[in-house]
């Protein structure tokens, strides 16, 4: 993997649920420990969406960065304002524990 290509730096962040006496429950996003890496975003390509779509329809940008152990599809990433929910597994590139390959799902709105 060619550092030169990892030029966004996002911070990758965990969900801690809370549950209230009534049984409903709030979540809050933490920084994961180091969890501030160095990435590559890319929005999919008009083939890859269609691709994704066939078999998940939310994806909309892949993202590349180094190996972080404990990495799942229940952390997301920030981007300066922008967050990018985990869709799925993370590819572990050629099984090396070196790079990771994500397909994300960036949140839009107020909801985020």
């Amino acid at each position: 993997m060619r550092a030169g290509k990892l030029r966004h730096r996002v911070t990758i962040q965990q969900a801690d649920r809370t549950t209230h006496d009534d049984g409903s429950y709030d979540i809050t996003w933490t920084d994961c420990t180091n969890g501030h890496v160095q990435a590559s975003i890319q929005p999919l390509t008009s083939k890859e969406l269609w691709q994704a779509r066939q078999v998940d329809d939310h994806s909309t940008h892949t993202v590349r960065m180094r190996y972080f152990k404990g990495l799942t599809a229940h952390h997301r990433l920030l981007f300066g304002e922008r967050v990018f929910q985990i869709e799925g597994p993370p590819l572990d590139v050629d099984e090396r524990h070196v790079e990771f390959e994500l397909r994300c799902r960036e949140d839009v709105g107020e909801d985020a």
